[in-house]
């Protein structure tokens, strides 16, 4: 199980929205920030990336992690295994693929592993994919196949 402790919050402000779209005026403002907070969710799903810096998550797991979920990961706060902490392990971090975990022991785990990390990073190619899709969704379009290839760039895989 993943969960996001922080709350979602978009690397895009409400200001390049309205630059890129254009809009001008305050009446759409709290539609903007909606399809905003939506398409920054979407873009953070798709790609596996999280895509502030402080977000902080949990995943609660029944095993060891070879990787984690949302990525890049800036730095684990705890680590549990059946609830005592666990300090053996060492992060491995790549650009496209998730940050890995090594282990140098591997204990039993009976219930589940908690961790609780933070990760985060402004992308470039992610805040354009989130422009465009409040773009897309203010003026009710589809957005082009153009759009999934640049989303696709941007997506880490797991492995």
């Amino acid at each position: 199980m993943l969960q996001r402790i922080t709350a979602l919050t978009s690397p895009v402000t409400l200001e390049e929205i309205k630059a890129h779209i254009p809009v001008n005026g305050d009446d759409n403002d709290d539609n903007l920030e909606q399809l905003l907070l939506a398409a920054t969710d979407l873009v953070e799903k798709s790609t596996n990336r999280s895509l502030t810096e402080e977000t902080v998550w949990v995943e609660i797991l029944p095993k060891l992690p070879d990787e984690l979920l949302k990525n890049p990961v800036i730095s684990i706060d705890s680590f549990e295994v059946d609830g005592v902490s666990f300090s053996d392990y060492s992060l491995i971090s790549y650009t496209y693929v998730p940050c890995a975990i090594s282990y140098t022991t591997l204990p039993a785990v009976e219930n589940n592993c908690t961790i609780q990390y933070t990760a985060g990073e402004n992308n470039p190619i992610c805040n354009l994919c989130i422009k465009e899709l409040v773009k897309y969704w203010y003026l009710e379009k589809e957005p082009p196949q153009s759009f999934y290839f640049l989303l696709e760039s941007a997506r880490l895989i797991h492995g």
